[in-house]
């Protein structure tokens, strides 16, 4: 059904005021103002049940990440969504002459912090949060802006519009919304290797000199003591389960010996990525091991869209970790990404060193708050307050460090001149 939401117009708030705490009323702040006249090409549509934008969905499915397609996020609403009371949203841009879906947002609602929260359907798993937008769709930051107030307007009543880990970039093209002016970039960065047409040819163009010997090193260390090793792609239903059943003793092996608990152990978090990695199967999950005399060393779950492989959860034998078997079996994942034709590995969100030694790119990812109420308003500032005291935080510490090291490297300076004759 259509949500008939109210217009926020007509409450005791507009995008764009501050607060005047001396006078106790709400003032408009003409720098703030970006409002602009409703764009006429577009039509938004808000609906709240998935079976009524299945065929927009489907149309524009193949234009978004893997994160917003319907083998992701309908496991999504169906598992994860009843355990955090979040309800299913759907905004539709659609062309206003011809009908035809333009932009597509797969969103949720709920209750945050005492706040109505409108959001990317996420909770830790979704990895990157983008509405699908038609490859032919070009806007500008005015239009965008205007867009934005567009959509805002067919909300339903809420405080807020989170957004968070939305890329920059999406296949090179720049993705319309890091546009709008209160999005920020983040200190998190994603990661990916455009891979070429050979491991000969990533070998020699991607990665560097030394990380080459060095992976070279570890896979001959690992096979002269444990064997010959040899990646393997689960296809059969029993070979997936049997590999997902091994990632998850490894996962909580590894986190136990490490004194961390594992998202595998929520059994909420676990049903979810079971239903991702084991239903429809050839769909987006991908399980393989790295195996060796039958034993299976090590253990990866991705998902594979739109040519592009990205690795969401590994693991390895405990015992076996000084011989980095993980690295190993990440490392024959890429060759096997590049012999399949597939023209990215796309390591995810995470700055982890271990991802810089296979040739990776960073890739931006922005954030922001847009506050819908006067709750939400403060819940912004709150936030945007904590996020400048943070900045200066990590700035007043690194200068202290620095100097502290200057005025070390003085001290043994002056007292290697004191000690030579």
């Amino acid at each position: 059904m259509i949500i008939r939401s109210q217009n926020f117009r007509s409450q005791n708030f507009r995008p764009g005021i501050t607060i005047d705490w001396r006078q106790s009323r709400l003032r408009r702040a003409k720098t703030a103002d970006v409002r602009t006249a409703p764009d006429d090409r577009f039509v938004v549509d808000v609906q709240d049940d998935p079976s009524v934008v299945a065929s927009r969905w489907a149309q524009l499915e193949p234009a978004g990440t893997v994160f917003q397609t319907r083998a992701w996020l309908l496991p999504w609403y169906r598992v994860i969504a009843p355990h955090i009371n979040a309800s299913p949203l759907f905004v539709t841009v659609a062309d206003r002459l011809t009908g035809r879906p333009l932009m597509f947002f797969p969103l949720c609602m709920r209750r945050k912090a005492g706040l109505a929260i409108i959001e990317f359907p996420d909770h830790g798993v979704s990895d990157y949060n983008i509405p699908i937008v038609a490859p032919d769709l070009s806007l500008g930051a005015g239009e965008m802006q205007a867009l934005w107030q567009q959509i805002c307007r067919a909300l339903p009543p809420a405080d807020a519009v989170l957004i968070t880990k939305m890329p920059e970039l999406l296949s090179g093209s720049p993705v319309p919304l890091v546009q709008l002016d209160w999005l920020q970039r983040m200190e998190l960065r994603s990661w990916t290797v455009s891979l070429p047409g050979s491991r000969e040819e990533y070998d020699k163009t991607t990665l560097k000199n030394k990380d080459r010997k060095e992976l070279r090193r570890k896979r001959r260390h690992l096979a002269d003591i444990a064997g010959e090793v040899a990646l393997s792609v689960a296809t059969s239903d029993g070979d997936r389960q049997e590999v997902f059943q091994a990632l998850v003793r490894q996962r909580l092996a590894r986190f136990k010996d490490c004194r961390r608990r594992d998202i595998l152990a929520d059994p909420m978090f676990l049903r979810f990525y079971e239903a991702v990695a084991l239903e429809n199967p050839g769909r987006i999950g991908a399980l393989s091991t790295l195996r060796t005399r039958d034993a299976c060393m090590a253990t990866l779950f991705g998902l594979v869209h739109n040519g592009t492989y990205l690795l969401l959860i590994h693991s390895f034998e405990l015992p076996l970790e000084r011989l980095s078997p993980g690295i190993v079996a990440i490392d024959e994942m890429i060759t096997s990404a590049i012999d399949s034709g597939l023209s990215h590995f796309d390591f995810t969100i995470g700055n982890e060193p271990y991802k810089r030694q296979f040739g990776v790119q960073p890739g931006f990812l922005y954030e922001g708050i847009y506050p819908l109420s006067v709750k939400g308003r403060l819940f912004a500032e709150t936030k945007a307050a904590a996020r400048r005291l943070k900045v200066y935080s990590h700035r007043t510490v690194t200068v202290w460090h620095t100097r502290f090291k200057a005025g070390l490297n003085r001290i043994f300076e002056e007292r290697g001149r004191q000690g030579s004759p």
